[in-house]
C-alpha cells in the first residue's frame, strides 16, 4: 500500500471538514476506508453519557442491526478494545494481532456473534480520546481471506492520528457548545420580552422567538440590509446613537453604560427599549455579540400565569384565571363581567388569592404576578 502526500494531505482535508460539519464523518471513513483496503470502518465511542455502554456513532459497512446490537450488548464484550487500551490507554494505535491474541479472539462471542456473522476478522484501530472512563476509537475492519493488516496501514494511522484526535475534539468542543447555545435559545425564546443581539458594528446577529415576531410585525422595529431601525423616524437618530455608542463599548471601543428609549410606533404605545453592552471573551471576532437590546410592547397582554399560580399556590382554575385578568389590568369589576360571574364571587376569588399567595392588597399581587417566570 502506498499512499502519496496529495492522498495523505486530502484525507486531512476531510477530517477537518469532519470537524465542522458532522455529515462529513461518513466521506473522510469512506475514502480512509478504501485507503486501507478495509470493507468497514467505524468511530465508537464508550462511556461518553453512561458508563460501560458504547455505540456506533458513525460507520461504513456495519449493518443497521449489528450497530444497535453493539449499543445494547456487544459493546460491554469488546474484548479488543479492552486489549488496545491496555497496552497503550492514550494513543496507541495497532492491528488485531499485535494487541490480542487471535486464537482468543476467535473464541470470544464478539467475533462470534457479532463480526463473524458481518464477514469481519482483522482489523486496525487508532484511540481518538480518552477522558476518565470513556474512550472513543477508529476502526478499519477486513475479511479474513483478504489478510492481516499491517505495518504500512499502521503507519498511515500512526501519521494521520494527530489529526484524527484534534479533529475529533474539535467536533465535540462544537457539539457541546451547540447543545448548550440550543438549551439556551430555547429558554430566551420563552420570555415575553423581545431581545437582539447586535455585533460591534451594530449588526444583528440574533433574536428570539418574540423578536422575530416584532420584526415580522414591523410596528415599532424593522431589519434592513442586516441592522434594527425604528419604523418610525421620529427616534431614528437617537436610535442609532444609542445602538452605535453601545455596540462599540461591547466591542472594547468605547465606555458607554447604555441606555434607555421609548421607541414610537405606527399603532400604540411606544416601545420601551433598553440596550446594554455585551462583553463577549471572543470581542475580535466580527460576528461577536456586543450589545442586547431588551424590548417590551405596554400593549401586549402578558402571558398567564395560571398553570404556575396553581401549581406554585394551588389557586383553583377559575381563581388564576381572575389573576390573569387583573395581570392584564382589568378592574375587579370588569374581569367579573368578563367571566360572567357577580362582582362579588371575583371579590370573595381574590379574598382567596390574596390569602393563598401571602399578600395583602391587590398591588402586592400585581408585583408577585410579574416576578413569576414564563
Amino acid at each position: 500500500m502506498v499512499v502519496g502526500a496529495e492522498a495523505v494531505s486530502q484525507l486531512i482535508g476531510q477530517l477537518y471538514g469532519a470537524a465542522a460539519d458532522p455529515a462529513r464523518w461518513e466521506v473522510f471513513l469512506e475514502s480512509m476506508m478504501h485507503t486501507m483496503g478495509g470493507t468497514a470502518s467505524s468511530i465508537i465511542v464508550h462511556g461518553d453519557e453512561e458508563a460501560g455502554v458504547g455505540r456506533h456513532t458513525v460507520s461504513k459497512g456495519i449493518r443497521d442491526e449489528y450497530a444497535r446490537a453493539y449499543e445494547e450488548y456487544y459493546s460491554s464484550k469488546n474484548i479488543v478494545l479492552e486489549a488496545s487500551l491496555a497496552i497503550d490507554p492514550l494513543n496507541y494505535v495497532g492491528t488485531l494481532q499485535s494487541c490480542i491474541d487471535l486464537g482468543v479472539y476467535r473464541r470470544s462471542e464478539i467475533y462470534n456473534d457479532y463480526a463473524r456473522p458481518q464477514n469481519l476478522f482483522y482489523q486496525c484501530s487508532a484511540l481518538l480520546s480518552r477522558n476518565g472512563g470513556s474512550a472513543a476509537a477508529i476502526s478499519f475492519m477486513r475479511p479474513e481471506r483478504d489478510g492481516a493488516f499491517g505495518e504500512e496501514h499502521v503507519q498511515l494511522l500512526t501519521l494521520l492520528a494527530p489529526h484524527m484526535r484534534q479533529a475529533f475534539h474539535i467536533h465535540g468542543t462544537l457539539r457541546r457548545h451547540e447543545r448548550s447555545e440550543a438549551g439556551l435559545e430555547a429558554a430566551l425564546d420563552q420570555s415575553e420580552t423581545a431581545m437582539f443581539l447586535l455585533d460591534g458594528a451594530g449588526r444583528l446577529l440574533r433574536a428570539n422567538a418574540r423578536g422575530h415576531q416584532m420584526l415580522v410585525e414591523g410596528n415599532g422595529l424593522v431589519a434592513r440590509s442586516g441592522q434594527l431601525q425604528p419604523s418610525v423616524p421620529q427616534n431614528g437618530r437617537e436610535f442609532d446613537e444609542l445602538v452605535s455608542a453601545t455596540c462599540a463599548t461591547g466591542a472594547g471601543r468605547r465606555q458607554f453604560p447604555g441606555g434607555f428609549l421609548l421607541l414610537h410606533r405606527l399603532e400604540g404605545r411606544p416601545l420601551h427599549c433598553r440596550l446594554t453592552p455585551f462583553y463577549s471573551y471572543n470581542s475580535f471576532l466580527e460576528a461577536s455579540p456586543c450589545a442586547i437590546l431588551l424590548v417590551g410592547d405596554p400593549d401586549r397582554r402578558p402571558s398567564s400565569r395560571s398553570d404556575v399560580l396553581r401549581a406554585l399556590y394551588r389557586l383553583t382554575p377559575s381563581e388564576g384565571q381572575l389573576a390573569d385578568l387583573l395581570l392584564a389590568g382589568e378592574t375587579v369589576s370588569t374581569a367579573a363581567e368578563k367571566r360572567r360571574i357577580t362582582e362579588e364571587s371575583a371579590r370573595t376569588q381574590l379574598k382567596s388569592i390574596l390569602h393563598k399567595t401571602d399578600t395583602s392588597r391587590q398591588s402586592d399581587l400585581i408585583r408577585l404576578l410579574l416576578s413569576i417566570p414564563v
